[in-house]
């Protein structure tokens, strides 16, 4: 991830300061496309063995 990431789910200074303080190396941003056409993003982390959702923008 760059440190423009933060722009794929808002341009706002809560964002940026969101991903500053919760995601860390080794995060990814997951772009999931659906039956119907849409995209949902989901912003992960790797936890315990597993990953967990730390973040989502969508259905778009």
């Amino acid at each position: 991830m760059s440190p423009q990431s933060y722009q794929k789910f808002a341009d706002t200074m809560e964002v940026k300061a969101f991903f500053s303080r919760y995601v860390k190396s080794g995060s990814r941003i997951l772009e999931l496309n659906t039956a119907s056409g849409t995209h949902v993003l989901l912003l992960v982390k790797s936890d315990w063995f597993t990953w967990k959702i730390i973040g989502f923008k969508g259905p778009f």
